[in-house]
Formats: structure tokens, sequence, C-alpha cells
């Protein structure tokens, strides 16, 4: 039988109980949750307005950080009527229009996003886009896609959501970068 001893993070001895059971009191949260509490670097991006004509990008999201990640965790979008959505990196173009600013999940810790967005406009620069999810949403309401950070960008790496039939929009982006770095 091998003795085995469990030390504390102050390097104390973690007991047992009578069963020679550890009892073990943790938190679980997602790494949005994590990287926005400890370090403030969870934001939400946030696009309304009538779109001009069909088949405009509706937001951009470049990530300028050399040193971090970004996470995309949740898109939320909808509109007025009965549309359809694209998801996807731009492969092509140079975005340009209104810029919209990342705001702090974690308004106590006042952090910028090192990203630059575009949106509550039609998303210019002749943007070609590689479609990574289509969503359908239905009038007067929005749909979730709930990523979970799956979706990272890189420095340099632009996400965009595309309006395929004309409608008023509206999205949100939630996103965080990864401390750990790249």
């Amino acid at each position: 039988m091998v003795d085995v001893v469990i030390k504390s993070a102050d390097g104390k001895s973690v007991g047992v109980d009578d069963d020679g059971k550890l009892e073990v009191f943790a938190i679980q949260e997602t790494q949005l949750e994590h990287v926005s509490a400890a370090h403030g670097q969870g934001f939400a991006w946030y696009s309304s307005y009538a779109m001009g004509a069909a088949n405009e990008e509706v937001m951009s999201i470049k990530n300028d950080s050399t040193t971090l990640l970004l996470h995309i965790d949740q898109v939320w979008i909808g509109g007025l009527i009965v549309a359809q959505w694209k998801i996807g990196y731009m492969t092509s173009g140079t975005p340009a229009g209104t810029t919209i600013t990342g705001i702090p999940l974690n308004v106590d810790r006042a952090q910028t996003a090192d990203a630059t967005a575009f949106g509550n406009a039609s998303v210019t620069g002749s943007i070609a886009i590689d479609t990574m999810s289509t969503i359908l949403t239905v009038a007067d309401d929005s749909k979730q896609v709930d990523l979970e950070g799956a979706w990272i960008l890189g420095k340099d790496d632009v996400f965009v959501i595309s309006g395929v039939i004309q409608d008023t929009c509206f999205a949100t982006v939630i996103g965080h970068f990864d401390t750990e770095g790249v």
C-alpha cells in the first residue's frame, strides 16, 4: 500500500473523513466566466440597423492582439422578418464602416477589447467570407448560436456575420481573449 499525502495551496496536509475519503469543494466555471472575472477580458459587441440590400455584412470583428487569441462564445442574431444569416471567417477584403466598441462583461475591470469591429451600418470593403454556418430566424425573434469559445481568432483573423435577406437586423457577439496567450 502506498501512502499518498495531498497538500493544500498553503502547504498543509489535507485531511480525510473516517472512511478515508477526501472531501472536495470545487467551483466550475467556463473560460469566459474565468477570464472575465479574473482578467476583465470578456466582451460583447452589438450591432443593429436596417440593411440597405440583401447579402450585406452586418458585423465584423478582427482580433488585433499580437499575444492573445479571441474566442467567440455566443452569437445572437435576428430581425423583423423571416431571415437567413451566415457566420464565417473573412477570406479577402478590408472591413470598414461604423466602428462598434466591445463592451466589457466585467465593468469593474474596465478593460478595452484589443479588436476592431464594425457594425450599426453596412460593413463595407467587399468582404468575402468562408461560411461556417447558416442561421434561419423567424420574424421578430433571435437565435442563439452557442460556440462555447470554440471559434478562435488569431492575430488579424476576422469573424463576419452576413445577412442573406434584406432585413432590419440585430446581432450580439460575446467573446473573450484567452489569457494564456497564443
